[in-house]
């Protein structure tokens, strides 16, 4: 008859903290663009947090509701056009991100980075900007710098810890043993 014997691991740090503070520098980046919209009437919301495609969508309506009504001139226009286009690219990967440190994700931030002479004024001026900087800082570093986010898992690593130190004792203690793990995976 086999002994029961049941372990609980809880890990504190590692990539669900990532993802949230790669999620914070994304909605920091987002914060300039999303006060001048909100000041302009374009968004109904200044909190980044609350940011989606959808939002954008109703922004870029309010934006052509203001033309209508000639409460936006032209210039004003191009202006807000720009930063909606560049709040709907942070929010693409902020979503990307959030879900998980992907290699794709950190590929569109490389690429704004290295493109960044080519975007327009207000994109130009965020991925040119500090906040940006640690935010691809971040990013590589949840990919353990080899593009594997797998390799930054803390609850991998403290799984293959109780497991290497049970069955150690066991083999110490000549006595044979099974393992059954469960694992929960949020998305």
């Amino acid at each position: 008859m086999h002994e029961k014997q049941i372990e609980y691991m809880k890990c504190e740090k590692g990539a669900e903290s990532n993802l949230k503070v790669i999620r914070k520098e994304i909605n920091e980046i987002m914060r300039d663009a999303t006060n001048r919209l909100h000041v302009a009437k374009v968004l109904n919301c200044s909190n980044t947090n609350n940011l989606s495609t959808m939002v954008i969508t109703e922004g870029r309506a309010n934006l052509r509701d203001l033309i209508e009504d000639q409460k936006v001139n032209p210039e004003q226009n191009k202006s807000l056009s720009l930063d909606l286009d560049e709040l709907s690219t942070f929010i693409s990967i902020r979503k990307e991100l959030s879900e998980n440190v992907s290699k794709s994700g950190l590929q569109k931030l490389e690429n704004l980075k290295a493109l960044s002479t080519c975007h327009p004024q207000g994109l130009r001026t965020s991925v040119q900007s500090q906040k940006f900087v640690k935010l691809l800082s971040v990013v590589r570093r949840s990919q353990g710098g080899s593009g594997k986010a797998d390799k930054n898992q803390p609850k991998l690593k403290k799984l293959k810890e109780v497991l290497d130190e049970h069955f150690q004792r066991r083999a110490r203690g000549q006595t044979s043993t099974k393992v059954i793990i469960f694992a929960l995976l949020k998305r």
